[in-house]
């Protein structure tokens, strides 16, 4: 019995003399263990501060189609030349302006039917007594129009509304004292009375009247501007 509980003991202290050697072997240490234990640590931490870090911001559908469209414009555009905007792309429509012709009817912006009956240059208005009137810049140019009223309202027109237009584009207004001299005159040139004044017309009236201007010279043609119409006509030369 003795013997049999020294067996006891002794097998007890073998088995945790092995138990303790294995631990060593396989077993990690403490240090090893705390070592893990802080790697496993500093890892998470790394991870954490790497998805808090923003990514840079994806372009919005808006302007990628903006950034996509100014390159293709720049890769069609010439050197040295600008590129094309939409308003320059497509020009506006060129209003071509026709001129009336001597003999024309048109409707001015007061309604007033209006027709160019003659353009005519003449050195002097001869009078009934006295000298004739002569121009001081050096020709007399007389226009006659014919002024009618479609409306059933009064309608006021004067020869202030009455311009010529040369060839440079330079415009005259109506002489006074040539346009009073066709008033005193023993050969009028027309039927028509001397438009001296703003005139009033009837509804449904119609009058023709002349309006005298003093020109340095007449051209072969002028343009003749009555209310917002304008009228292209030759000038002819006449004695009265």
């Amino acid at each position: 019995m003795p013997g049999s509980a020294r067996f006891l003991v002794a097998s007890v202290i073998v088995v945790g003399v092995a138990l303790a050697l294995l631990r060593i072997v396989y077993a990690p240490g403490e240090e090893a263990l705390l070592a893990s234990i802080e790697a496993a640590r500093q890892a998470e931490e790394r991870a954490r501060a790497g998805s808090s870090v923003a990514a840079p911001p994806t372009p919005t559908a808006a302007v990628a189609i903006t950034e996509a469209a100014s390159s293709a414009a720049a890769a069609e555009a010439t050197p040295g030349q600008p590129t094309a905007t939409a308003a320059s792309a497509t020009p506006e429509p060129t209003v071509e302006v026709t001129d009336l012709a001597v003999g024309e009817t048109a409707t001015s912006d007061t309604n007033l039917q209006i027709t160019l009956v003659d353009l005519y240059a003449v050195p002097s208005i001869p009078q009934y007594f006295g000298r004739d009137f002569m121009p001081t810049n050096g020709v007399y140019v007389i226009v006659v129009a014919r002024f009618q009223n479609p409306t059933s309202a009064l309608i006021q027109y004067s020869p202030e509304r009455v311009h010529l237009i040369d060839d440079r584009g330079a415009r005259f207004g109506y002489d006074d004292a040539g346009t009073n001299g066709l008033s005193t005159t023993p050969k009028p040139a027309n039927e028509g009375r001397p438009l001296m004044f703003a005139s009033s017309l009837h509804a449904g009236a119609a009058e023709t009247v002349s309006i005298v201007f003093d020109l340095e010279s007449a051209a072969d043609e002028l343009r003749v501007q009555i209310e917002d119409l304008i009228y292209k006509a030759p000038v002819r030369e006449v004695e009265l």
